[in-house]
């Protein structure tokens, strides 16, 4: 996979799209096996997030860049973040309009502690995970900790799906059983975060 930096429009995309394509034929790879992710530097880029996101076949991934964007903004960044969320926002949707991964922007910040809660805040806005530019590691324990799911919330998740059948035989579209309410979407949701458990024990 190739991360293209400053992405602004599905024409950036499609350029890198149409050299690997050469390429791939010129060094023998099979075809569109060569994969890519768009940096999204710029307000521009944030706007065009979608169209980027559905440009071409080897598009899987979106990562927002927090240092350019927030130039270009002219506003500084800061450990809360809170000048990024907008941008949070339109990422992870055109994101998962497009069914493709999405990513955090880096910490800049020498700050484990508020580094763990941007983690947090990007976790529970939706993200797959964040991007790190930590070249001792310790930033990629930050990320890792945070987003594999704790003991507690595997706990819950498996009460849950377990509450499946109970809630089914109800006929309702949702029930409340116990202190717990109950549909398909949010069974679904609790699902998906236990086939995600299995696959980082593969």
């Amino acid at each position: 996979m190739i991360r293209i930096p400053k992405v602004e429009t599905r024409d950036d995309v499609i350029c890198v799209d149409n050299l690997l394509t050469v390429l791939e034929k010129k060094y023998g790879y099979e075809p569109n096996t060569i994969y890519l992710m768009a940096a999204i530097e710029s307000a521009k880029g944030v706007l065009n997030a979608y169209s980027i996101a559905t440009c071409c076949s080897r598009m899987i991934g979106m990562a927002l860049s927090a240092a350019d964007y927030c130039e270009d903004l002219k506003v500084i960044r800061t450990k809360e973040s809170k000048e990024l969320d907008w941008a949070r926002g339109m990422l992870l949707n055109s994101a998962r309009a497009a069914g493709v991964f999405v990513m955090d922007t880096s910490f800049t910040f020498m700050d484990p502690e508020a580094h763990r809660k941007e983690a947090q805040h990007a976790k529970e806005l939706g993200f797959d995970g964040k991007t790190s530019f930590s070249l001792d590691g310790s930033g990629i324990d930050v990320i890792n900790s945070v987003f594999t799911p704790s003991e507690e919330e595997i706990e819950y998740a498996r009460k849950i799906v377990a509450l499946e059948e109970e809630y089914l035989e109800s006929g309702g579209a949702s029930a409340m059983i116990g202190d717990v309410f109950l549909d398909k979407p949010i069974v679904e949701q609790y699902r998906k975060l236990l086939r995600f458990v299995d696959e980082l024990k593969d």
